[in-house]
């Protein structure tokens, strides 16, 4: 607590004092910043303070994205206590995410370390993004790594982490291990999701093979879902050649 400045006393011990004071005063002010941040926590649901920091993320396209990204996650990392160990790991996440979204593998493996040196737990969610951003940038090799590193870690890759080395292996051109381990899914009662089927369709029309290309949409659309946009837009031409709408309704 501030007391009262002593009766006698120096210039240099009054100096002194409020030289104290003021450092105390900012110590109190860290303080209830960070008390305030675990009070948004709680009452937003748990991500409320990662707001804007979602934003930009959801965002993030290229590495001047991810610099302000990093901006945002290094602001939040100042005034969350080290002791919070969940919401460390939700700004890291999500900080991975820009990463992921701006197909940036490397930025997202930085930021991996410097968790790993904090000491913030991981989990799955986390190298999802790693996967992610090694798929979207068609690195199969690093995708497979954080694959096996998910593993030997203690979890179990799910339908969404298989989805993406399939991406990784169709956006690096490997169409025979994205089809292999699209097999392998099915096989094992597992439902690949919209970014493999997608990633697949892409691969095929980039190999000049708009007729096996076709047969995946087909396959898609058998369980009601349909090309994105960006699949669409990419070869309006040889969808419209099909007889099919930009739209492109699924069949019965």
């Amino acid at each position: 607590q501030l007391g009262m400045i002593p009766y006698r006393c120096t210039r240099r011990h009054w100096i002194n004092w409020k030289y104290l004071s003021i450092r105390q005063l900012g110590t109190a002010q860290a303080s209830d910043s960070r008390g305030n941040v675990a009070k948004a926590h709680k009452k937003r649901g748990g991500k409320g303070f990662t707001r804007e920091l979602n934003r930009i993320a959801e965002s993030s396209r290229s590495k001047k994205d991810i610099a302000c990204a990093a901006r945002e996650r290094d602001r939040l990392l100042a005034i969350v206590p080290r002791d919070e160990k969940q919401q460390l790991r939700l700004i890291y996440n999500t900080f991975l995410k820009a990463c992921a979204n701006a197909c940036d593998p490397k930025a997202a493996e930085k930021a991996f370390e410097r968790m790993s040196a904090q000491k913030v737990p991981v989990n799955d969610k986390t190298y999802g993004k790693l996967i992610e951003a090694c798929a979207r940038s068609g690195d199969q090799g690093m995708a497979l790594v954080w694959e096996q590193r998910m593993i030997h870690a203690g979890f179990r890759p799910d339908a969404v982490k298989h989805s993406l080395v399939i991406a990784a292996h169709a956006n690096s051109g490997n169409l025979t291990s994205a089809v292999s381990r699209y097999e392998t899914m099915r096989r094992q009662g597992m439902e690949p999701t919209e970014i493999a089927y997608n990633s697949i369709i892409m691969a095929f029309f980039n190999a000049d093979n708009p007729k096996k290309a076709w047969h995946w949409v087909n396959v898609m659309r058998r369980f009601d879902m349909t090309p994105s946009e960006t699949v669409v837009n990419a070869h309006p031409s040889i969808f419209e050649s099909y007889g099919q709408s930009s739209r492109l309704e699924p069949t019965a």
